[in-house]
């Protein structure tokens, strides 16, 4: 586990998706953090838990999202395009198609 300060605009599916390369973790992180699920407030300098048990695969869709340096929602679509084909043919699981 790792703690991770929120950034304005984050979300738990942003954070998520930027600290674990899974968007489908966000109630996880919520209920690590002590909220009954993702509707709970959080705002820009919370401090909040992460896991950090990642997969090779989403090690690099992570890395993905945080090497953008905004919330994974404010990243366009063609932004991410090329870069989701390239690890996607370096074989993430089907479960990312």
């Amino acid at each position: 586990m790792k703690n991770i300060i929120v950034q304005y605009g984050q979300t738990w599916v942003d954070i998520a998706a930027q600290y674990c390369g899974d968007a489908s973790r966000a109630l996880e992180i919520s209920l690590l953090n002590g909220y009954d699920d993702v509707t709970g407030d959080i705002s820009a300098g919370d401090v909040l838990k992460v896991p950090t048990d990642l997969t090779a695969a989403t090690k690099k869709l992570a890395a993905v999202f945080t090497s953008k340096n905004a919330p994974a929602s404010a990243i366009e679509v063609d932004e991410f395009a090329d870069e989701w084909e390239q690890y996607y043919n370096e074989g993430l699981p089907l479960s990312h198609e």
